[in-house]
């Protein structure tokens, strides 16, 4: 089964929701419904003030329901892994590595990965970079990101526009499952115009510009010639990137490969 048809793929649960419907689980729910009702039946001889509350707790109640029901039918992808190493050596430059955090931290990320990107994306990744392979066969993976790491372009710390070496990469990636999407891109590419369009970023922070993980790489295909350029007001989403109608050839996607397990 080929990448083409990830829009039509069969949908199926997976562990993201806030809520696991195992029996323990359903206990718990219908505890609480039990627990709403008593307490709606005390408040019914309160004010209009309390009613407005419990009527506004209720719907953010419903409302995440709805968006864990939508985070367990997440669009699933292929389950076939290989090694790093087994894989290296077949990577070629414009290769997608598309990366899903299981964890995080903040309220801000919760309310970005965890619900905004699935639900209005569908898709089973939130961070996207591309595979780049060096003259002498290097492979690294360039990538937008918030998070400090070693960027080989420049040999120091930062955060923003990086070259990460391949393997360095997945070394402290924890409760991380990492996909690699193999295609053609690598035979249209211009190289001496990608490592410019490389350079000309490499000092950047990330979100300058309003430049995040997916429009940074399609930047670097837009002055490659190869993704058109997009006047929507919209933001680019990850899903864009496997949108066929945003290149300027025929590009084909394989299916993806898990890379990176979660432990």
């Amino acid at each position: 089964m080929f990448f083409d048809d990830i829009h039509n793929e069969k949908i199926i649960p997976h562990i993201d929701g806030f809520f696991n419907t195992d029996i323990a689980n359903i206990i718990c729910m219908l505890f609480s419904i039990i627990i709403v009702y008593y307490f709606y039946n005390i408040i019914t001889n309160s004010d209009n003030k309390v009613k407005t509350i419990f009527i506004i707790i209720i719907i953010i109640f419903l409302i995440l329901l709805y968006i864990d029901q939508r985070l367990n039918t997440n669009k699933k992808f292929s389950k076939i892994k290989i090694e790093l190493n087994k894989i290296k050596s077949t990577l070629n430059t414009g290769d997608i590595v598309m990366f899903r955090c299981y964890y995080v931290g903040s309220l801000s990320d919760i309310a970005l990965y965890k619900i905004l990107l699935p639900i209005f994306q569908e898709t089973y990744f939130t961070h996207i970079g591309m595979i780049y392979k060096d003259s002498t066969d290097n492979v690294y993976i360039l990538e937008n990101t918030a998070d400090k790491l070693y960027c080989h372009l420049i040999k120091e710390i930062k955060s923003g526009r990086l070259l990460l070496d391949f393997n360095g990469r997945f070394d402290n990636l924890d409760n991380y499952r990492v996909h690699v999407v193999k295609n053609n891109l690598h035979k249209y590419i211009n190289n001496d115009k990608l490592n410019e369009s490389i350079h000309k970023y490499k000092e950047y922070s990330f979100n300058q510009d309003g430049i995040y993980c997916v429009n940074y790489i399609t930047k670097l295909l837009e002055e490659n010639g190869l993704f058109k350029t997009s006047n929507s007001i919209i933001p680019l989403l990850p899903i864009d990137i496997f949108d066929k109608k945003n290149y300027n050839f025929d590009i084909i996607f394989e299916e993806p490969i898990i890379i990176k397990d979660i432990e």
